[in-house]
């Protein structure tokens, strides 16, 4: 992990910069020697926060919002198919709205009937890693990229083309997910309307939050492995279409594809 890091530009320059303090302080001292370690604290925290938020782009390029300039957002749900994505195709057939499914490899593998009718209802399906592992963040760069070619296979198998889209797990980024993606050419989706549907217990809350964020060409990101997202979608979908909102498929909104080839 340590030698991928130091392949990165960036902490390339914050090693130099550290050298370059130390000569300087070796020379003139003219300031406490902790004092040339701020820079580098500073740019640690910048890295931490930069690694935890897809959409700074700090490692990857990520689209996180659309370009069409109307009244138009894209739903899109982590983490399925589980015991609960049923109910969410029942909502959102009920109120005629597409979505896309960042579905996880292993939930594909448990629930192939549910996947399979994501697909035939017109959803859209993205990668979301195989094991959406708490130590996805700390895989090796092989791993990362057989995660998801892994995870596209399943998908392929039954939409009969490849995903375009990977969004990482807990929306993190770092040098290793990077160089994977080099290797497997997807485009990295994040959001802008984030419900914090997974941390929020009242359902109302998240309602408003989402409400509140929402704009034109808004990315909305939700899951649909908690049972609360039922009441929060029974509660979000009509007020969504009262407040003029159209919610189309995600590549209308980025006007790009899906799909590609196996």
């Amino acid at each position: 992990m340590t030698r991928g890091y130091f392949k990165h530009a960036t902490v390339k320059w914050a090693a130099g910069l550290w050298l370059l303090a130390t000569a300087v302080w070796d020379v003139w001292a003219p300031f406490p020697v902790w004092l040339y370690g701020l820079p580098v604290l500073a740019y640690l925290v910048a890295v931490s926060a930069g690694s935890a938020r897809v959409c700074s782009q700090f490692f990857v390029p990520a689209v996180c919002r659309g370009h069409t300039g109307q009244k138009q957002i894209a739903l899109s749900f982590d983490d399925g198919p589980t015991a609960h994505t049923p109910a969410v195709l029942d909502l959102l057939k009920t109120y005629g709205m597409p979505a896309t499914f960042f579905c996880v490899g292993k939930q594909i593998e448990a629930f192939p009937h549910i996947f399979r009718r994501i697909l035939a209802e017109g959803h859209r399906v993205g990668n979301h890693s195989y094991s959406h592992s708490y130590y996805f963040g700390f895989f090796p760069a092989s791993k990362v990229q057989r995660e998801l070619k892994q995870t596209d296979a399943l998908i392929a198998e039954a939409a009969g083309q490849r995903p375009a889209w990977f969004r990482p797990p807990y929306g993190a980024t770092n040098p290793m997910i990077a160089r994977a993606l080099k290797k497997t050419g997807h485009t990295v989706i994040g959001w802008n309307v984030r419900s914090l549907d997974t941390l929020i217990r009242d359902e109302q809350k998240v309602v408003s939050r989402v409400l509140k964020k929402l704009k034109p060409d808004a990315i909305v990101l939700l899951h649909d492995r908690y049972t609360r997202i039922v009441p929060i979608l029974q509660a979000l979908l009509p007020q969504i279409k009262a407040a003029g909102y159209e919610v189309v498929p995600l590549e209308q909104l980025l006007n790009t594809r899906a799909y590609e080839r196996p």
